[in-house]
């Protein structure tokens, strides 16, 4: 299993380089056989994924990915209300075989310094994961540097699970640069 830290550092080495996209709305799509990503060209969001399981990251901001979310086969209407709504709300909730919801995650800048909390919306199933953003986010593409870069995700839960991971990462990460600077302040009040 690949670091965050060595994710984050191929994340910052290819800087504002997106992977090539299968479609436009699309910023990439994975299929997963024996929890290794590879990059998928032609992307057909109506129908189910040949390998093990699929995750497609979509661009919420351009209007083809709406059309893309409304093809996924089996999406209840619950999910794609809030990937339509750009629901900034946190929350999980469940429909069938589905489990969707909001996630928080940080902007980031063209140089991949947080900027300003954001949101992920998700929705998956058994063998599939889509996910969408409005902004360029942090612990996102974090993960998507991790599928490309060969980091085991044995399923859609499991590729949630490490998105929650790196968002905690980052979030202690901020936590210490405040740190860091408050006691810079400390010390050149009490000098």
């Amino acid at each position: 299993m690949t670091q965050s830290g060595d994710v984050r550092s191929h994340a910052a080495a290819a800087g504002d380089q997106a992977l090539e996209a299968p479609a436009e709305g699309v910023i990439c799509v994975f299929d997963f056989e024996g929890g290794i990503g590879a990059p998928v060209e032609a992307f057909d969001p109506a129908a189910r994924p040949e390998a093990d399981w699929r995750w497609a990251h979509l661009r919420l901001g351009d209007n083809r990915a709406v059309k893309l979310l409304r093809a996924v086969g089996g999406l209840p209407q619950e999910a794609l209300e809030l990937f339509l709504d750009h629901e900034a709300r946190v929350q999980i909730d469940q429909a069938g075989d589905w489990v969707f919801g909001v996630l928080p995650d940080y902007e980031r800048d063209l140089g991949g310094r947080a900027q300003d909390e954001g949101r992920v919306a998700f929705a998956f199933d058994e063998r599939s994961l889509v996910t969408g953003r409005l902004h360029a986010l942090l612990a996102v593409d974090d993960l998507r540097h991790a599928a490309a870069s060969g980091e085991a995700l044995q399923s859609p839960a499991a590729a949630v699970t490490r998105l929650v991971q790196l968002y905690a990462e980052r979030t202690e990460e901020q936590l210490a640069e405040i740190a860091a600077a408050l006691e810079k302040v400390e010390d050149y009040v009490l000098a």
